[in-house]
């Protein structure tokens, strides 16, 4: 519903301009209608602008609580946090089904039913799931979560033994979505059972661990594709998704840095499906990696800002990269105190890596930049820069955050969805980490 104050100002403006064309006598009846609905228009664009803002703003603010839960309670045992954010999820939906939003609430909603699910083993929580995953696909088709949907309700289906009906719906993901990112796992599923699909591994990927690869003085990298499942990150030009971009340059940068370093490299996440910001630096540390890279894209509100930046974790008191870490923060904003403490305790361990992570982060800046310069597109350089960025919490090695460029810039949002642009971001970030460890020998 249009604002009051709107409504009151459209009103004024319209009663004004209709006086002011009656009094003159030189107006023709073409400046009249100008004058009538130019500022109607005007008026009426502002308060769409500002409606979707705020629900925005709303729908952000209920999926960040989401995501903290994600985060913090793996076990789901705080039972009753997971119901409210469910139907809060759910009424969104309900309140604006018109909303470009409405099908990223319906299917998050549908999500936390599906955890509360896997916790707990109540029949009733798996049907609302599947309840929710179809609808997205009936009531937004179009949505790049559609093809998402049908896949998690065939995890529901398969979580409880209803194996006929899962492969039904991973072969409907083939039939209507042949082109989405879905297909490759909704492949792996249907053959999954008859042992038709079997793992392609590298050659020698599975005999030398991150120990063996100490004494062959093999490097070990582990790099993380930002976001992932339910977390989509910025939404670009066309709809890509910063999660699907990310995984799809770490997997050509894993290959890369196989091929061409010999290094054991390890992802903290291979396919779409979340994974707790602390737990890729854990993931990291237990690996004893040499450094750690997380991959991102960035946006900005006004989808005009374009570049290439490098972030390593610090305190920093820089607005913009206070808003940046924000943002890529979201999951784990309602953590308080907790997200506080290891946050100081990860500053004094990084304090130790900090000039190395500040090399690393240089290096990766000037190879990705150059390599970019070299294939024709040219990138604008954004810097080396500090923010609090939790996922960069905990590691015990050089760590880096890359913001490979704007998904929601016209210009680098195209460039993002071709596999050659990718392909090059993914050299030039595999030249930045082979000479950041030629320096350190």
């Amino acid at each position: 519903m249009m604002p009051a104050k709107v409504r009151s100002s459209i009103a004024h403006t319209v009663k004004y301009r209709l006086i002011q064309a009656k009094e003159s006598s030189r107006c023709s009846a073409r400046t009249a209608v100008l004058l009538y609905f130019i500022p109607v228009m005007t008026l009426l664009l502002l308060c769409r602008v500002a409606v979707a803002d705020s629900l925005q703003r709303e729908f952000d603010a209920v999926q960040g609580r989401l995501m903290s839960l994600r985060n913090t309670d793996v076990n789901v045992s705080r039972r009753s946090e997971w119901d409210r954010i469910s139907q809060q999820l759910n009424d969104f939906a309900r309140r604006y089904p018109q909303s470009t939003l409405a099908a990223r609430a319906l299917f998050n909603s549908g999500v936390a039913d599906q955890q509360i699910y896997n916790r707990y083993r109540e029949a009733n929580m798996a049907q609302a799931a599947c309840f929710k995953f179809r609808a997205v696909t009936q009531r937004h088709p179009s949505s790049p979560l559609a093809d998402d949907a049908l896949v998690k309700c065939a995890e529901v289906r398969a979580a409880e033994g209803n194996k006929e009906e899962a492969e039904i719906l991973y072969r409907k993901v083939l039939e209507l979505y042949p082109d989405g990112d879905m297909v490759p796992i909704a492949s792996m599923k249907i053959n999954a059972d008859s042992g038709a699909l079997r793992t392609i591994k590298r050659p020698g990927s599975d005999t030398l661990d991150n120990k063996d690869a100490r004494r062959t003085g093999r490097p070990v990298v582990v790099i993380d594709p930002g976001h992932g499942g339910e977390d989509m990150g910025a939404v670009g030009v066309g709809g890509l998704l910063e999660k699907d971009v990310v995984l799809q340059i770490s997997l050509e940068l894993q290959r890369i840095l196989e091929d061409d370093l010999n290094a054991v490299v390890r992802l903290t996440r291979t396919g779409d499906r979340f994974v707790p910001l602390l737990e890729r630096t854990a993931f990291a540390n237990d690996f004893e990696a040499d450094i750690f890279v997380s991959l991102h894209c960035n946006a900005s509100p006004k989808k005009v800002l374009h570049g290439l930046e490098v972030y390593y974790l610090d305190n920093t008191g820089d607005r913009a990269s206070k808003a940046l870490a924000e943002r890529e923060n979201a999951s784990v904003q309602y953590e308080g105190a907790q997200a506080d403490l290891q946050y100081m305790l990860s500053d004094l361990i990084q304090n130790l890596k900090l000039d190395d992570s500040i090399s690393l982060a240089n290096h990766l800046r000037k190879a990705t930049l150059a390599r970019l310069s070299k294939a024709n597109y040219k990138v604008r350089d954004l810097g080396v820069k500090k923010a609090p960025f939790y996922v960069l919490v905990g590691a015990h090695m050089p760590c880096v955050l890359v913001e490979i460029s704007f998904i929601d810039h016209q210009r680098e949002g195209k460039l993002l969805g071709t596999p050659e642009y990718r392909a090059a971001v993914a050299q030039g970030i595999a030249s930045g980490i082979k000479s950041f460890l030629s320096q350190k020998k």
